[in-house]
């Protein structure tokens, strides 16, 4: 009686998209997550993004070249680790 019912109708409805669709699989069939973008912020001026960026900097404790990478980012790139960084502290 099991292979008679849809595999989209099996487990708790909870886990179901509204819209009837099923959620995105990846190669193997396990269900991948989509990123969900959070709010962020308005990133600051350029001299407190600078201070933001060296103070999250020296929290991760990386070796010298990986922070000279790492410094050499542009400034949207440098405000999305501060962002994502500040997050994962609120977790």
């Amino acid at each position: 009686m099991k292979d008679l019912i849809p595999s989209s109708l099996m487990g708790n409805n909870s886990s179901n998209v509204s819209n009837g669709a099923l959620p995105p699989r990846g190669p193997s069939g396990v269900v991948r997550l989509q990123h969900v973008a959070t709010p962020r912020r308005p990133m600051p001026d350029e001299a407190e993004l600078e201070r933001q960026f060296n103070d999250v900097l020296t929290q991760m404790d990386l070796p010298p070249e990986r922070a000279k990478l790492l410094k050499s980012f542009d400034n949207t790139k440098k405000w999305e680790i501060i962002c994502d960084k500040e997050q994962a502290r609120l977790k």
